[in-house]
């Protein structure tokens, strides 16, 4: 850990034990609050008057495997509804002061529910641009329309081939690198990520079976809703996964091997998020299981990046409860949570600003004229 970093860390967690009220009786919104300080670079209370959800849009090749109860239109449908404001977690980002930017990372086309994944289509989809309401790629980040950072159109199916080619996964993770400077330059305090993918549990689950060496029962959840037939499949979807991307050698990186060969360009982008957090120095918030997942890939990539991001909820799905385990991170809320899209960062937000509120405003037993609680 960074000497800088922690000593304002320690600063602000004693400040935290001097604040009239019993010690860490505000639980993990303290240590919380102290790591934002830690970012910042001072032990003043922190602030979060701008904050910005990025909610990656992707599309994945896997559900024609039948492991999903809706097909891969609604992702675009989800994704158009946040850009009016109708998607549900832009509904509570409008209450939470936060705004929202839609970015399409791998989503596909237009009137296109298919991806064969061929390799030919795989070359040929790096290239080209995504149609429709998200064109204009040099634009700057756009508030209320799809922004069109697209990689490809869409991963190849992972049950039998790659999500993407090596390049296309960095190139997905630069772009969550990217997209944190953008935010930083226009003065975002803090970053939420969020994602809306059809299919990308599956991805997630095999990726923490993976990364994690657990057995695919371990990591595996019934994602957006799946009956007990759909679930069983789902499982052994996943078991092939895992056996095909292990029995391939790779020279690179095993965490960046995983995440290409049985990622989702989402899943990519989020990664570079939370590297982005790190580089740029601004606090990121991870979600549910698919956010954790890229979190946890970040930290493989670069074990310091843990330092720059925090947990909003405690996640429905296994895999997502183990990675915070082996993380060794708390989340604020623990409610169920199964929706993604950057629901539960947003929920965090007004109980961060409560933490705040009393790390700024509140005496201290000295300037109450009380005796001072010891920590044993």
């Amino acid at each position: 850990m960074n000497p800088e970093y922690e000593k304002i860390y320690l600063e602000a967690k004693k400040n935290w034990d001097d604040i009239a009220k019993p010690i860490d009786s505000l639980g993990t919104l303290e240590g919380d609050v102290a790591k934002l300080c830690a970012i910042k670079g001072s032990a003043e209370p922190p602030v979060l008057k701008k904050r910005a959800l990025l909610v990656f849009g992707a599309d994945h090749g896997v559900v024609k495997e039948g492991v999903t109860q809706t097909d891969s239109s609604v992702t675009r449908i989800v994704m158009q509804n946040f850009c009016t404001g109708n998607a549900c977690t832009a509904i509570m980002a409008e209450n939470a002061n936060c705004d929202v930017y839609p970015v399409d990372i791998g989503m596909l086309q237009e009137n296109n529910n298919d991806s064969d994944g061929t390799k030919d289509k795989t070359e040929k989809n790096s290239k080209e641009k995504s149609s429709g309401e998200s064109e204009n790629t040099n634009s700057s980040l756009k508030m209320h329309q799809i922004n069109n950072r697209n990689i490809r159109h869409g991963t190849g199916d992972i049950f039998v081939e790659d999500a993407m080619i090596p390049e296309e996964c960095r190139r997905a993770i630069e772009e969550g690198m990217n997209l944190v400077c953008e935010l930083k330059e226009l003065d975002y305090d803090i970053v939420l990520t969020g994602e809306m993918g059809i299919g990308n549990t599956t991805p997630s689950s095999a990726l923490a079976a993976l990364l994690l060496d657990k057995k695919a029962e371990e990591v595996t959840g019934r994602g957006a809703g799946l009956d007990e037939a759909g679930y069983k499949r789902k499982i052994e979807v996943v078991k092939e996964i895992i056996q095909r991307v292990q029995k391939n050698s790779s020279g690179d990186d095993e965490a960046f091997y995983y995440l290409y060969s049985a990622g989702g360009l989402e899943i990519a982008a989020m990664t570079g998020v939370f590297l982005g957090a790190e580089k740029y120095q601004i606090p990121a918030v991870a979600d549910g299981v698919i956010s954790l997942i890229s979190a946890y890939i970040a930290y493989k990539l670069s074990p310091e990046s843990k330092n720059y991001f925090l947990a909003s909820h405690f996640p429905k799905e296994k895999a997502g409860q183990i990675i915070l385990s082996v993380l060794d991170m708390k989340s604020v809320i623990d409610a169920q949570l199964a929706l993604g899209e950057g629901s539960g960062g947003v929920m965090m937000l007004p109980l961060l600003d409560q933490a705040i509120s009393v790390y700024q405003k509140m005496g201290t037993f000295e300037a109450y004229d009380i005796g001072k609680y010891e920590r044993f």
